[in-house]
């Protein structure tokens, strides 16, 4: 598993990547939709990896009056969503659509805050983090439409720029290890519902904590 602070550092870089990125596409005219405040996305079936999900669970676990007190807000969130799924006629035999489906049900991410902030933010996950609409936010809106927002993607252009700027500072070493974690951390088969996820890492990490230590 990726150790926390090389996932840290990563998170760190792939926001100074996306930052550039936007920069770019706004400079030739395009417009970002998404703004703070905006929370039309957290409520769309966020994927999250293993790692991801222990870097979260392990600052909930450290800080148990203030981040710690979301695990109830994880759990409420799973029964609700069991029961929609449920009352859909659950199980949906597709992922894709069951993913497609879930931003109807209208589920607020459990880490959402009532002031609709990410209480996570600085540790979201990737699925996350690259998450940015173009244009304006009213197609994010509604189910019926959510599907026909433009999503904006580094170009190779914007790319180069970028790497080119990092060579110029003489700072290409620290990325060495970027494109090896995004892969790791977009690989398919190991993502899953970030509450879902994170539940999984909690009770791990509250299973390691109370097993008795061995005698040497």
């Amino acid at each position: 598993m990726i150790a926390h602070e090389q996932l840290s550092l990563f998170q760190r870089q792939s926001d100074e990547f996306w930052r550039f990125t936007l920069a770019q596409f706004e400079a030739k005219g395009g417009t970002v939709a998404c703004k703070a405040g905006c929370v039309h996305c957290c409520k769309a079936y966020a994927q999250c990896s293993d790692v991801e999900a222990d870097q979260i669970a392990a600052a909930m676990r450290a800080d148990p009056d203030g981040l710690g007190r979301y695990e109830a807000r994880i759990n409420a969130y799973l029964r609700e969503l069991a029961d929609k799924w449920r009352a859909a006629g659950d199980p949906v035999p597709d992922f894709e659509k069951r993913v497609e489906m879930h931003f109807g049900l209208n589920m607020r991410c459990p880490f959402l805050t009532d002031g609709d902030r990410c209480a996570v933010y600085d540790m979201r996950p990737q699925a996350c983090r690259t998450h940015w609409a173009a244009g304006t936010n009213e197609l994010c809106k509604s189910p019926a439409t959510v599907s026909k927002a433009l999503k904006i993607a580094p170009t190779e252009e914007s790319t180069r720029m970028f790497v080119e700027a990092l060579r110029q500072e003489g700072r290409t070493e620290e990325y060495a290890s970027y494109d090896r974690i995004q892969e790791v951390l977009s690989q398919k088969g190991s993502l899953t519902l970030i509450a879902a996820a994170v539940k999984r890492a909690l009770m791990r990490r509250s299973s390691a904590e109370s097993r008795p230590e061995r005698n040497p």
